[in-house]
């Protein structure tokens, strides 16, 4: 799905720890790609701080939630801040999926999707 929805060069971050989406679809990530260094640990709130400074620096056009991350993870975070803030949820997801796909509001991605046959 995530090939489907974005260009070539374009990025997404994964609020999780599947670090297996940026092999199968060849995208670099935009930071940090594991939650757990950014909410546990003695390095938590600094790596917190740069993960957030690099999605404010160069935001992704996708942000995908793992459902199952959220069950360990509770109460509020600054990146879960930052999604609010400036993604919306993508409208048609599969409420069977393992994961919440979140869109740059203003992004090119979201541009794309208003334009799209059906919308």
């Amino acid at each position: 799905r995530i090939d489907t929805l974005l260009l070539p060069g374009e990025t997404f971050y994964e609020w999780g720890s599947e670090v297996g989406l940026f092999f199968a679809s060849r995208r670099r990530p935009p930071t940090v790609f594991s939650v757990w260094p950014v909410v546990d640990g003695p390095a938590a709130r600094r790596q917190g701080a740069r993960v957030r400074a690099d999605l404010e620096r160069q935001p992704p056009e996708l942000f995908i939630v793992a459902k199952w991350t959220q069950v360990y993870i509770r109460g509020r975070h600054p990146i879960l801040d930052f999604l609010s803030a400036h993604y919306r949820p993508l409208a048609d997801q599969d409420p069977q999926s393992l994961f919440l796909l979140f869109v740059r509001r203003g992004g090119a991605l979201e541009r794309r999707l208003a334009l799209a046959p059906g919308r």
